[in-house]
């Protein structure tokens, strides 16, 4: 099932209007949160880094609060907190917005693009489609997409059988992000249930999911 999940850096307008401004005479403080917690390493240190870049290169002019789904704000905290002020700059994944900003979520669907290079490609800042994206939230919400990645390797694991044919999702009880994963899981015949992904390893195991 070709569909991607993707990854976008999304700030508030203001910000890129130049609201908060390098001759401000105070420090300027912006907060930066992202989705992920420290146990997804190879993703969080990205983040981590972005913040850290920030903050070098705005020397003493600029302030730099990063927070993850460990400390304040829980990954559907993320778009509220952006669009009150509560923060600045926000790191949030596709399949988890699309009822904020359903956008972002007709983008991941399954069967748009030929395989992930492809969407990455489509979804690079001068691309036709990021453009044509930037400008709907814009008019609509007042934020700027920064950038986007596409994350790689999705798998679908299973705790008894593999998944060889369509058929076989038939009664599997599948772990979903959002409404437009559950809504093409639950018509290939598989059951979605919301967990949080600390959880997922013990439901395998006690098999309140099966894949």
């Amino acid at each position: 099932m070709k569909r991607s999940l993707t990854v976008f850096c999304v700030c508030i307008l203001a910000m890129v209007a130049g609201v908060y401004t390098a001759y401000a005479e105070e420090p300027v403080k912006i907060t930066i949160a992202t989705y992920l917690s420290p146990v997804y390493e190879d993703l969080f240190i990205k983040k981590q880094q972005f913040a850290d870049r920030v903050r070098e290169l705005g020397k003493e002019k600029i302030q730099v609060q990063f927070l993850h789904s460990e400390t304040v704000l829980k990954a559907n905290d993320l778009v509220p907190s952006l669009m009150t002020g509560a923060t600045d700059v926000i790191f949030h994944v596709s399949a988890l917005v699309h009822e904020n900003w359903p956008e972002i979520g007709g983008i991941g669907l399954p069967f748009l693009y030929q395989d992930e290079t492809d969407c990455q490609n489509r979804l690079m800042p001068g691309k036709p489609l990021f453009e044509l994206l930037n400008q709907e939230m814009n008019k609509k919400y007042g934020v700027q997409i920064l950038t986007s990645a596409v994350l790689r390797g999705m798998i679908i694991a299973t705790s008894n059988k593999p998944i060889e044919k369509l058929a076989d999702f038939n009664g599997l009880k599948i772990r979903s992000l959002g409404k437009v994963d559950a809504g093409y899981i639950r018509a290939c015949g598989g059951v979605t249930l919301s967990l949080q992904s600390a959880q997922m390893n013990e439901a395998l195991k006690k098999e309140r999911l099966t894949a």
